[in-house]
């Protein structure tokens, strides 16, 4: 599936600008894997893995994260494999949700080198059944309403 930034910005209930920011801004680390823009009137062109990273990093951000701890939280889920695939894939509930564990440190802000990892869980009270340092502390981010939106809008649009 090949996707323009006009149908990008649809899928996610974004103005076009938007989207471009997220991909222009180097610390979110989230590009067009199909096509680059290079020049005036060309365009870029997404696959639903870089839609769902976008939808990811939108969601992060109205959590109140920093772009670079996004850029941080982005590159680790990439680890995991394709995103879209576990969007997309996920239970028939849609039930999703991206735990953050961080080490604190005092005077440091979200935004800085620090111990981070994260977990994808089916259920909020999952988190606690993972073994997991207890002084970490845990950001926990729900995204059913997230996986609706993707899964409705990257359909209509792919086929």
């Amino acid at each position: 599936m090949i996707f323009t930034t006009e149908m990008a910005a649809e899928i996610l209930g974004l103005e076009p600008w938007r989207v471009t920011k997220f991909v222009q801004s180097k610390e979110y680390g989230i590009e067009p894997s199909l096509a680059q823009a290079r020049g005036s009137g060309s365009r870029r062109l997404y696959s639903a893995d870089d839609i769902c990273q976008i939808g990811l990093a939108l969601r992060l951000l109205e959590t109140g994260l920093r772009s670079k701890a996004i850029g941080k939280v982005i590159r680790q889920v990439q680890a995991k494999g394709k995103l879209s695939r576990r969007f997309l894939e996920a239970d028939n509930k849609g039930n999703l949700c991206l735990a953050i564990f961080r080490k604190p440190e005092l005077g440091r802000p979200l935004d800085e080198s620090r111990s981070q990892s994260v977990e994808f869980i089916s259920k909020p009270d999952e988190v606690f059944k993972l073994d997991r340092h207890s002084e970490e502390d845990v950001i926990l981010v729900p995204l059913t309403s997230l996986l609706s939106k993707l899964r409705k809008g990257i359909k209509e649009r792919g086929d």
